[in-house]
């Protein structure tokens, strides 16, 4: 196998692997707010416009708007999506999606690049964004924290 072979089984295998173990995770996760809400929290408010959090079910939207979240940024793949796009415009939030595969990947450059702009441009208009992913560990803290380095550059 060459190089670019090896890579694209990778992330078949990668994909495949994360297709079967989302449910058990996401359980596992769930149980475990359940059970320890105090140190397994779904959402941190990170700063005065920033919630970094886990995989919204449809029933978090309106505690979301209740926050003042007025944008979301999804770093899930399209079957780790529980919330569409529609019922976020239907509570008059903006949803950024950018498909990133979980486990071994992060967002690409261009994607966090992409993020970053669009939690900054809401940010400097006094809007909060809620950026997740399926455990708000992974690929939603990469994004929050090229955020914040780009924030803290500017200053």
């Amino acid at each position: 196998m060459k190089g670019g072979e090896i890579g694209y089984a990778k992330r078949a295998v990668v994909g495949a692997g994360a297709r079967i173990l989302f449910y058990p995770t996401l359980l596992y996760n769930v149980i475990r707010y359940k059970v320890e809400p105090r140190h397994f929290r779904w959402w941190d408010q990170i700063d005065q416009y920033i919630i970094l959090g886990a995989v919204p079910f449809p029933k978090d939207v309106l505690r979301l708007k209740k926050l003042g979240v007025t944008s979301v940024v999804t770093l899930n793949e399209p079957f780790e999506t529980l919330v569409p796009t529609t019922l976020y415009r239907e509570h008059g939030m903006e949803h950024l999606v950018i498909p990133t595969r979980d486990y071994l990947f992060s967002p690409s450059v261009v994607d966090i690049s992409r993020a970053v702009e669009f939690i900054h441009e809401n940010a400097s208009s006094k809007r909060t964004t809620y950026v997740h992913c399926k455990a708000g560990r992974g690929r939603s803290t990469t994004v929050v924290l090229c955020y914040l380095c780009r924030l803290t550059t500017n200053k």
